[in-house]
């Protein structure tokens, strides 16, 4: 590890200690914004593993993103990129694994020794989690294998068996996903993932959210979502300056790699 990346740790670790003891209280811009955790703590845990959950959920975020993929025998696990070399040096795509190959695999040590042995959960785990914990989550469909027709009746009745569908987003770049989880389930809060603002926003009704690239956020954007009675979350924010560019425009939701540095910009300004 070197030495920037080692200062960098300890750092966050001295702020979430202080956030954990002392509390924060967020500046008045921020107070109604929701913060999300990218992939969890991602900045001091491996991505998407329960303990990067449960990192973000010590450090008291709104809300905690992940992705969802779906193995070989139909199972929802939780994995951000299709192909598990980076995240666990397996060069082999979720959907050609059953549940139980892709659950031997180690998330962990290549991220840290401290992490070796962590696991690719399962969605299941996760609520599971989430329910005990009162925390809210944010699952982004990954869209290769998912089959709307198929899999949208099943994901939304995994999340009812644990009574966490008010506590819980499904989001999905691919908006035919957000229609079809509408119709079955109208109730259910869905995000629209975009890497540019649409041409309008009040088209997209199946769409309660909108994340957006953080680029392409700017007053307009963030007004013209606001009127077609939409919420704006900004991805992925992960600089002080972004942090305090976004908390100026108002915007809904805030999702990020490192919630201490969010809280420390909303807490102190830097």
């Amino acid at each position: 590890m070197s030495y920037r990346l080692f200062r960098k740790r300890i750092i966050a670790s001295a702020c979430a200690a202080a956030i954990c003891i002392f509390g924060f209280s967020t500046a008045g811009d921020a107070t109604n914004i929701k913060l999300t955790a990218h992939r969890g703590a991602s900045v001091n845990c491996p991505e998407n593993t329960m303990a990067s959950f449960q990192a973000a959920a010590t450090l008291g975020v709104d809300c905690v993103e992940l992705d969802l993929r779906l193995t070989a025998d139909g199972v929802f696990v939780v994995s951000h990129d299709e192909n598990l070399v980076r995240t666990t040096g397996v060069n082999r795509n979720v959907d050609q694994m059953s549940c139980a190959e892709v659950r031997k695999l180690n998330a962990g040590s290549g991220y840290s020794p401290k992490y070796d042995g962590e696991r690719i959960p399962t969605f299941e785990e996760v609520l599971q989690m989430a329910k005990k914990l009162g925390l809210r989550l944010d699952a982004e469909i990954k869209p290769d294998t998912f089959r709307p027709a198929r899999d949208v009746k099943r994901l939304i009745a995994l999340i009812e068996r644990y009574q966490m569908q008010d506590h819980c987003t499904l989001s999905s770049d691919n908006y035919l996903v957000l229609r079809r989880i509408k119709e079955y389930s109208p109730k259910v809060t869905t995000d629209y993932i975009l890497g540019k603002a649409p041409e309008r926003f009040d088209s997209l009704q199946y769409a309660d959210e909108i994340s957006l690239y953080l680029n392409a956020v700017t007053s307009q954007t963030v007004e013209q979502a606001h009127n077609a009675g939409k919420r704006l979350l900004v991805w992925t924010v992960d600089t002080p300056e972004a942090a305090r560019a976004m908390t100026k425009l108002r915007v809904d939701g805030i999702i990020t790699d490192d919630p201490v540095m969010v809280k420390m910009v909303w807490m102190f300004g830097r």
